[in-house]
């Protein structure tokens, strides 16, 4: 029970970052910038 929609949902970074597609990344970016302005 893998499915890219599974992965999607529970933010497998590293599968998104392994895979590097432009949409994944623009998707990490994204995260990355909400954690940084919770941490703030």
């Amino acid at each position: 029970m893998n499915t890219p929609t599974v992965d999607f949902h529970h933010l497998d970074v590293c599968h998104a970052w392994r895979t590097k597609k432009p949409f994944d990344k623009a998707f990490i970016s994204f995260i990355n910038g909400l954690t940084m302005l919770h941490q703030s």
